[in-house]
């Protein structure tokens, strides 16, 4: 899932909702990855640039679970995080 750092859920960031939102429905994991470039629906292109945090920058979110977890939870994000962009994918456990 991506979404801005300047991106808000009340008066808190919207990825520490979502983050606290994952742990809230039992998810067995979610990690905050910084990106280092990337644009959106917006096409404007955001570049890290040294450590400024409060920069509007791009941010992934990952999510780990069974595939029908993660179902029941992207439905709940809609009301968190309308419109945010998901990609799902396949992953094998070693």
């Amino acid at each position: 899932m991506f979404v801005r750092t300047t991106d808000t859920a009340g008066h808190s960031p919207l990825y520490v909702e979502i983050v606290r939102h994952a742990r809230q429905h039992g998810l067995r994991g979610a990690t905050v990855l910084p990106c280092v470039a990337g644009f959106g629906e917006s096409r404007a292109l955001r570049r890290r640039r040294g450590l400024r945090l409060a920069q509007d920058r791009p941010l992934m979110l990952l999510f780990v679970d069974t595939a029908d977890r993660i179902a029941l939870f992207r439905m709940s994000l809609r009301e968190i995080a309308p419109g945010s962009l998901a990609v799902l994918d396949v992953v094998t456990t070693m």
